[in-house]
């Protein structure tokens, strides 16, 4: 089978999985191909990790313009584009990853000829209403839709999505990666702990969306723990909070930093105060590692956490409500107890093989009703 996913960009959590389910898909013998945005916006990069992690599989990858920017100019090239690149060789499902790739791949294919999967990994929180009722309508191009949390499918539906939605969870490779940490951080984890710090880690894109301001606004509630930032995008605002705050020695700002899950089973805790999310895949590989989560009690996370058990919840935007999630998650008497239950849910419930295994399943049920080519 000829495989086309189309992406905005191979980025954070969302572009790991399309990344690791494409390597799949090739391996067990089909033929793939990525396609993602040609640019670069602030915030929004494909990482040059992902691409090489495909060019290693035998993966395809190439880029158009735009499947990004809502400007229609610019997709409508994206769709020559892809059309194009395609050439005449022929496509038997396409899997989207965004409303606008969905829209540039729909009009590049054509509609009833080529089944179109579109997976919807995060809403975000500055769309206008205006964007919003757009996306749900590019949605509804689409012959299936998946989300990687019962609460994403729930929100889509309260925003008047009439197509059903299947919930397919996110799941990982067993082993994190064969890359070790970086010396320098290393050491910095280990010089902490000498000291007789707690490490608190953060992992995720720095911004509003994420929250990470609410864990430095929480550390002068709370003694003897030192936060961890790792992720792209803007440092200076965490910096100058931790300055205000007067906490500059407990806030390590580190930047983007590629396998940055091998760093968790240096951390304590894995904290994670987003106030949106699709699935987090941040908080997958903590349970992989064993890790517990301290993760703000929006519905998606609050889906992966079994409260008490892998970690605890809070409030989101209530540093006083971490603050007492921080000091549960640190007893202890607790740990032992939370990093075999993090480890047996991930175990259950987050495999790459089950995730693997749920598409194959939904790719099947759609190429039945496909014409023949030709």
């Amino acid at each position: 089978m000829r495989i086309l996913h189309v992406s905005t960009f191979l980025q954070g959590g969302a572009g790991r999985i399309i990344a690791a389910l494409a390597i799949a898909q090739r391996r067990a013998g089909h033929d793939v191909i990525v396609v993602a945005d040609s640019g670069r916006h602030a915030g929004y990069e494909s990482y040059p990790e992902y691409i090489a992690q495909l060019a290693a599989a035998d993966v395809a990858f190439d880029t158009v313009t735009s499947t990004f920017t809502r400007d229609i100019a610019l997709n409508l090239r994206a769709v020559r584009e892809l059309n194009t690149l395609l050439g005449t060789q022929a496509i038997d499902l396409a899997h989207t990853h965004a409303a606008v790739p969905t829209l540039v791949a729909r009009l590049a294919l054509g509609r009833g000829c080529v089944p179109l999967v579109q997976t919807m990994h995060g809403w975000g929180i500055r769309k206008t209403p205006e964007q919003a009722a757009t996306d749900v309508t590019l949605l509804g191009l689409a012959d299936a839709v998946v989300t990687p949390s019962v609460a994403a499918r729930d929100m889509l539906q309260a925003l008047g999505l009439a197509a059903s939605v299947r919930v397919i969870p996110y799941g990982l490779d067993e082993i994190a990666s064969d890359a070790r940490p970086d010396p320098d951080v290393a050491a910095l984890f280990e010089r902490l702990r000498a000291d007789g710090s707690a490490i608190a880690l953060c992992i995720g894109t720095l911004g509003d969306r994420k929250n990470q301001a609410l864990l430095v606004k929480a550390l002068p509630l709370v003694d003897g723990v030192t936060a961890i930032f790792i992720g792209d995008g803007d440092t200076a605002p965490l910096r100058a909070l931790a300055a205000d705050l007067r906490v500059t020695g407990r806030v390590h700002v580190l930047g983007r930093l590629a396998d940055a899950s091998r760093y968790l089973p240096l951390a304590d805790v894995l904290v994670l105060p987003s106030m949106n999310e699709g699935l987090p895949i941040v908080v997958l590989e903590a349970l992989r590692a064993g890790v517990p989560v301290v993760g703000s009690a929006i519905p998606e996370i609050a889906e992966a956490v079994d409260e008490g058990r892998t970690g605890f919840l809070f409030a989101p935007a209530d540093a006083v409500e971490l603050t007492a999630a921080l000091g549960k998650a640190m007893v202890a008497a607790r740990r032992a107890s939370l990093r075999m239950h993090a480890r047996q849910r991930f175990e259950t419930q987050y495999r790459a093989e089950r995730m693997i295994a749920d598409y194959d399943r939904l790719y099947a049920e759609l190429r039945p009703a496909m014409p023949a080519h030709g």
